[in-house]
Formats: C-alpha cells, structure tokens, sequence
C-alpha cells in the first residue's frame, strides 16, 4: 500500500463514522418524539375515557368499576368537590387549589411535592365526593375506582372492595 491509500482509507472511515452518528442521532431524537406524541395520545384517550364513564353512571343507582390503565407515568388522581365538607387531601398543594376552579380531576405524576408539569387537569361532569379533595393511588400502574351514580348530586367516586 502507498501512502496516498492508507491516508484515503482514514478519510472513508472517518466519514462513514460521521454518517453513523448523524443516524444515530436523528434516530434517537425521532424515538423520543414518537414517544412524547404517545404519551400525549395516552392522555387524551384516558381523559375522554373517564368523562364519558363518569357521564354514563350519573343516573341515581347506577354503579360500575372504572378500570384503566394510567397514562404515562402518573400514578395518582385527585378529585376535587366545590361543594363538599373540606378536608384536608393527601396530596394537598397550592397548585390544585389553584386551578381546581375549572376542572376537578387532577393527574399526578409524584405524591409530593407537585410542581405544574406533574400534574395534568381537566374538568368532567359534576363529580360528588364525601370531602372537597378525594386522591387515590394506581396500583401497579393501573386506576381502578367505583362510579356510582347520586343523581342531580353528580356521581361519586369511590375505592372499590
């Protein structure tokens, strides 16, 4: 081999290890945005999901199991009752009394302390609760809360037996 040729053969190696990161790179940003577009579709669905549940059992008597498996990586859901006694909640913050005016179920990713990109809130039909914030743990990953319907009152949310 002649030294024009080792030189040359660097150079190819050196741009197709140029061209490798580059894939690399844009492959990994592409993986993480399709995975940020998931968990926002996991989101949406399990907001519409609830809504409608609740929606559905608001008649007097009736009753169902709400069973769902948690978006993302929230692990808790609060409720919130404007008109109920007040209690203290579990996971009480300055964020959910906040914004707690328009909307009454609340998404949490972490116990404590909730910061706003933990918490994820939207609004569903009248929602009745024993104290004015009601919050309940996903096990394993998974929501499971009875939804009985109280009539006028809304419908009520409760840990299943």
């Amino acid at each position: 081999m002649k030294k024009g040729q080792i030189i040359s053969q660097v150079f190819v190696y050196m741009l197709v290890l140029f061209v490798v990161g580059i894939v690399a790179v844009i492959g990994t940003m592409g993986v993480g945005n399709l995975l940020e577009k998931q968990c926002l579709a996991d989101i949406s669905k399990f907001k519409g999901d609830f809504a409608k549940n609740v929606y559905d059992t608001k008649d007097l008597g009736e009753a169902k199991i709400y069973s769902h498996r948690m978006p993302c990586s929230f692990n808790h859901i609060c409720f919130f009752d404007p008109i109920a006694p007040i209690g203290t909640p579990k996971y009480q913050s300055s964020f959910i009394q906040e914004y707690s005016d328009s909307n009454n179920v609340f998404l949490v990713k972490a116990p404590q302390p909730i910061r706003s990109d933990m918490v994820d809130a939207f609004n569903t039909s009248k929602i009745s609760l024993t104290t004015r914030y009601k919050c309940f743990n996903a096990t394993s990953g998974r929501l499971r809360v009875l939804l009985e319907g109280n009539g006028k009152r809304g419908t009520k949310v409760l840990v299943p037996n």
